[in-house]
């Protein structure tokens, strides 16, 4: 019973997240803009789903692990600063994911060689708008430090970015087959199940 109940309640958020695309933006911002705050929001959802999240995160044992844990959530942005200051507050304030924190901060054009210049062992690389040719770059980087990618652009995805989101009629998780399996990363069969995917 509660279980059905979940289900149904993630199903009316996916939705309501959805007439946030097409609803007129009272501030203004494009439908791009719009979905970056929206996959923001989705977060939970998608972590929330992740097997094994303490593992995959936190390889060290647990007795080793600090009370307060972190996932770093690197937020990349090319030409909208604003956009990306906007993402990492709406993720800061995201409540903790299976007691884990999610901290984010936003990374320039300029820096994405310096995308692993962190303690944490494993993060997550969230793209908020077109990379352009640093799109494999930081693919590359992703994929050898095992990070995750996250996109708003289905178009990414379909590029190797690992996960992203699908908007028609209804907010679908999306995800690249192939850059799952490099980084070793698995999802719940329900969460398998309700994605849309490529290779």
């Amino acid at each position: 019973m509660q279980r059905n109940a979940n289900l149904l309640i993630s199903r009316i958020r996916w939705t309501l997240l959805a007439l946030l695309l097409v609803v007129p933006s009272a501030y203004g911002w494009d439908r791009d803009d719009r979905l970056a705050i929206m996959a923001a929001d989705l977060l939970p959802a998608i972590l929330g789903a992740q097997k094994n999240i303490h593992e995959f995160y936190f390889p060290s044992s647990l007795e080793e692990q600090s009370e307060v844990r972190e996932i770093i959530v690197q937020v990349l942005y090319r030409k909208k600063r604003y956009l990306a200051e906007r993402a990492v507050k709406r993720v800061n304030n995201l409540s903790p994911i299976k007691g884990i924190k999610l901290k984010a901060v936003a990374i320039g054009p300029d820096e994405v060689a310096n995308l692993n210049d962190q303690a944490n062992p494993r993060q997550l690389i969230f793209i908020i708008e077109n990379m352009g040719e640093q799109l494999n770059a930081v693919q590359e980087l992703a994929f050898k430090n095992n990070n995750i990618t996250y996109s708003s652009s289905i178009k990414d995805v379909e590029k190797g970015i690992a996960v992203g989101l699908s908007v028609t009629e209804r907010v679908l998780p999306v995800i690249n087959e192939s850059s799952l399996s490099k980084i070793q990363l698995q999802f719940s069969p329900l969460f398998m199940r309700i994605a849309k995917k490529v290779k």
